[in-house]
Formats: structure tokens, sequence, C-alpha cells
């Protein structure tokens, strides 16, 4: 059961804080976000700007037709920031009655695990970790960083992140 609407969370954040965490919504950010039966209690997990991960506990509390929205983050700002801002919009997409969470059944197929097996081995090899092993006339790269963090989506899968750099 949901007590809260967008416009209860615009009402209780900040205008900055709302925007960005708009903007780590969109960008799919929350890692995690959980809604207890009552909807009183949401926690959540959103990645930060760099590689750490912040968690929030937020309390939802009826006040007459409105709610009050009282978030704490471990994150420095840690009260009512854009990552709890995140973590409510996701829960605003959730479905009122979403069924219990539950790991998936099925495994990785054999291609994929040989796939998996193949980019392992060319990642290890020496050549593959000395950045000289460029010609002197290759002056820019592009580089893509497959993370395969240990990160659980909605569906309990686990995403891999691409991340595209142009280092010079």
């Amino acid at each position: 059961m949901r007590l809260y609407g967008k416009a209860d969370i615009q009402r209780q954040c900040d205008a900055g804080d709302f925007r960005r965490g708009l903007g780590y919504f969109r960008r799919g950010m929350v890692l995690k976000a959980r809604m207890s039966a009552d909807g009183r209690v949401v926690t959540g997990k959103v990645r930060g700007s760099y590689a750490s991960s912040y968690r929030q506990h937020i309390d939802i509390a009826p006040e007459g037709r409105s709610v009050s929205i009282s978030g704490s983050c471990s994150c420095p700002v840690g009260y009512n920031c854009k990552h709890v801002v995140a973590v409510l919009l996701t829960g605003l997409r959730e479905p009122r009655h979403a069924a219990p969470y539950s790991e998936p059944q099925q495994a990785l197929g054999p291609e994929v695990k040989s796939w998996l097996q193949a980019l392992k081995k060319s990642v290890d090899t020496p050549e593959a970790l000395d950045p000289d092993a460029y010609p002197d006339d290759v002056r820019q790269r592009l580089v893509y960083v497959l993370d395969p963090a240990d990160r659980r989506g909605d569906a309990g899968a686990n995403p891999a992140i691409l991340r595209i750099y142009s280092t010079r």
C-alpha cells in the first residue's frame, strides 16, 4: 500500500534535491527499493556519483490529507536528500500490491558462461594490463568497462553496467 505521491515528495524535499533525485531515478541509479506491506517504511540503496552507494530508511506518516516523509540516508547530506527522492520515485512505479521478491530459478546458459570465460581470459593477459601497449601514433583511446558488480535489479537479475571512457 502506497501512502504518498509525487506532490508529497516535492512538498517535503528541497527543490534542488528533488530535481537531482529525479535525475538519479531516470538514470536507473536506484539499486534497491522496498516498501513495507503497510506502506509506512521504504528502504533503499542508491548508487552515488562515484564508486560508493548509499542506504536509505524512509518513514511515511499520514497527516490528515497529506503525509510526513522523514528519510535518512548514509550520504553526507543525511536527510531527505536526492537519494531519498530517487528511492521514493522508484516506489511510485511499483505496483500497489507487488508480488514478494524471489530469486530467479534459471542459471546462466552455456553460451553466456562461455562468453564470460573468454572475456575473463582476454583481460587477464599482461598485454591487456599494460597501459602503454598501444602504438605511439594512437593519441586517443576508447575504453569500454564492463562492470559485473554485485548489484541486484528489481527482478533479481545481476545487471552489468557498461561505461565508456575516452582517454588520451
